[in-house]
């Protein structure tokens, strides 16, 4: 077997010194995940507001990551593990009724509690319009209060990393503006009007003589 060389010393490196470095690498990783287990992680919008467990149905995980939430702004912190679990397996449910409202916290961002840096900020649009700030490192969330209402409700918690895409955004707007429109023009219509349409609509797109047919309709309803 050819022993490979070091090429600034010159010194022999056998298998088993390259498995000491790994294990001192990896003991290294450990401290330096201990350590920030056991420092005081701060509120990203309150700067200086400590973070503790959040309660409720985040406390009520079999998950080892927890969420976190400042007792001053009511924001919580949750890590990625946790968005994932609650994708596959909702373990809390969303009340029906009016949404709160928009926390004054959603006009700025913060930075990452663990250290990573300044969050990520994504527009979402749902009933209101509010910002999620991502680490872009651990990809953990900051949801100002009522945000995991609000995402939950609107079903954007399956498609969150979408948020933070230019073209997924640009996408659902697109489908979200058709969706306004449709509803003002069935209100308008009526249902029995509205469907019939609908329907003759979905038959002529698929046909070979939709040009014709288009033009047959512009020409009758002048």
């Amino acid at each position: 077997m050819k022993i490979p060389l070091s090429t600034r010393t010159g010194t022999v490196v056998t298998n088993s010194s390259n498995q000491t470095f790994r294990n001192i690498a990896e003991i290294c990783t450990v401290l330096r995940k201990n350590a920030l287990m056991n420092q005081q992680l701060h509120c990203p919008k309150c700067k200086k507001t400590a973070l503790t467990h959040a309660g409720g149905a985040f406390a009520n995980t079999a998950l080892p990551e927890r969420a976190l939430e400042c007792e001053h702004c009511r924001g919580i912190w949750v890590p990625r593990g946790i968005i994932d679990a609650w994708r596959d397996h909702p373990f809390e449910e969303i009340e029906a009724g009016r949404m709160p409202s928009i926390s004054p916290d959603d006009l700025r961002t913060g930075l990452c509690p663990w250290g990573h840096g300044i969050l990520i900020r994504a527009r979402v649009e749902a009933d209101r319009v509010f910002h999620l700030e991502r680490c872009g490192t651990c990809r953990g969330v900051w949801l100002d209060k009522g945000e995991w209402q609000r995402l939950a409700s609107a079903r954007f918690l399956d498609h969150l990393d979408d948020l933070w895409d230019p073209t997924w955004q640009k996408r659902h707007r697109a489908e979200h503006s058709r969706e306004e429109i449709d509803l003002a023009l069935r209100t308008q219509l009526g249902n029995d009007l509205f469907n019939a349409l609908s329907s003759a609509i979905e038959a002529v797109a698929q046909h070979p003589a939709r040009a014709q047919v288009l033009a047959w309709i512009h020409d009758r309803i002048k």
